[in-house]
C-alpha cells in the first residue's frame, strides 16, 4: 500500500448548474499544485462526496490523474471524428496514450501532412517509460510503435546498450520520417545514444557513432568498405554530411569533432569536404573551400541549427 507523507490538501468539488464544474476544479488542483503540496485528498469530507452520482465521482477523481491536457486541436479533432465515443480522453490516461498513437499514425497518414502537436503533447509523446530494473527507456511514442511492430519486439533487450542503440536507430532514422516527426519525436537521450562512439573507435582521427556504424552496415554501397581505415570514415562522414541537406536530423547524430575534421583545411589545400564534393561533381575545375561556416548557413536554410544540434522547428 502507499504511504502518504508531507503535507496534503482535501480539496472541495466545485459545481455549476447542479454539475461538477470541471474547468473549476482543474483550477482548484493547479492552485494547490502550485502551493507545494506533496498530495491531493479528492472526494474527502470537503469533496461532495455523499452527494455525487458514481459517475461523476469518477470523473472529478480523474481530473487530477490526468498526464495530459489536449491541445484544442485534438480534441476537435477528436469530437469532429467520433473518436471521443471510441477513446475516454476524459477519464482514462491509458485511451489518451491510444488516442495520440492513432493521432500521429494512422490519421497523420490520412491527412498527408504534417500534424499540428502542442508543445505538452510533444513532452509527452517523448516522455521515458521507466521500469523498473531496466536500464534504458523507450518514449511513450517509440513504446507504442514497437509494440505493433514483432519483429522489433522479438529482438528487444532494454538492459542491453546494442540493443537499445538498435530500437532507437529504427525509431529514428526509419520509423519517425514516416510520421514527418523526426524533428521532434526523437528526445534528446535517443540522439545521445546514436551520437555515441563505440568503443573501437574512441580516441581515433574522425570517429564514427553508433549511428554511423548502423548506417554503414544498412548501406548497399559501402560493400568493400573498412571503417578501420581512416579514407573510409572520411568518406562515410562527407556522404553523410551530404545526405543532411535532405535528412538533416541526420546531423544530430554524428560526432561534432567529426563534422569539424570535414572542413579543416591545411594551407592551400582543399578541406576534405570541398575535395569529396569536386569528385562527387565531376569537376575538373578546383573551386573554393566550402567552410563550416558556409555548411552552417546551407543547414540553417534547410531548418537546422548545427551549432546547436537543434532544428529551428
Amino acid at each position: 500500500m502507499m504511504e502518504f507523507r508531507g503535507t496534503g490538501v482535501a480539496i472541495i468539488t466545485p459545481f455549476r448548474d447542479g454539475k461538477v464544474d470541471f474547468p473549476a476544479l482543474e483550477k482548484v488542483i493547479e492552485h494547490v499544485i502550485e502551493g507545494g503540496v506533496d498530495y491531493i485528498v479528492s472526494l474527502g469530507s470537503t469533496g461532495e462526496s455523499t452527494t455525487l452520482f458514481e459517475k461523476d465521482g469518477k470523473r472529478a477523481k480523474a481530473a487530477d490523474d490526468m498526464p495530459l491536457k489536449l491541445s484544442p486541436y485534438l480534441d476537435f479533432t477528436a469530437k469532429r471524428l467520433k473518436k471521443d465515443r471510441q477513446f475516454d480522453l476524459e477519464n482514462s490516461a491509458e485511451d489518451i496514450s491510444h488516442y495520440l498513437q492513432w493521432y500521429i499514425t494512422t490519421y497523420a497518414q490520412n491527412r498527408g501532412g504534417r500534424i499540428p502537436l502542442s508543445r505538452e503533447e510533444l513532452e509527452y509523446l517523448n516522455k521515458p517509460i521507466t521500469i523498473g530494473g531496466v536500464k534504458h527507456s523507450l518514449s511513450n511514442a517509440c513504446w507504442a510503435s514497437v509494440i505493433e511492430n514483432p519483429e522489433m519486439m522479438g529482438g528487444m533487450r532494454l538492459n542491453d546498450k546494442n540493443s537499445f542503440s538498435a530500437i532507437s536507430y529504427w525509431w529514428s532514422i526509419h520509423k519517425t520520417p514516416t510520421l514527418k516527426l523526426e524533428d521532434c519525436l526523437v528526445p534528446n537521450y535517443m540522439a545521445d545514444t546514436l551520437r555515441a562512439i563505440p568503443g573501437d573507435f574512441v580516441g581515433q582521427d574522425v570517429p564514427i557513432s553508433m549511428f554511423m556504424l548502423q548506417f554503414f552496415r544498412e548501406c548497399e554501397a559501402a560493400k568493400g568498405m573498412e571503417l578501420k581505415k581512416l579514407v573510409h570514415r572520411n568518406l562515410l562522414t562527407v556522404v553523410l554530411l551530404l545526405l543532411a541537406v535532405e535528412r538533416p536530423d541526420y546531423l544530430r547524430y554524428l560526432p561534432d569533432e567529426s563534422i569539424k575534421a570535414m572542413f579543416t583545411s591545411h594551407g592551400n589545400q582543399q578541406n576534405l569536404f570541398t575535395k569529396y564534393v569536386t569528385i562527387f561533381s565531376n569537376i575538373e575545375d578546383t573551386f573554393d573551400n566550402i567552410s563550416y561556416d558556409d555548411y552552417v548557413t546551407i543547414m540553417k536554410d534547410c531548418g537546422f541549427d548545427l551549432k546547436n544540434a537543434s532544428f529551428a522547428t
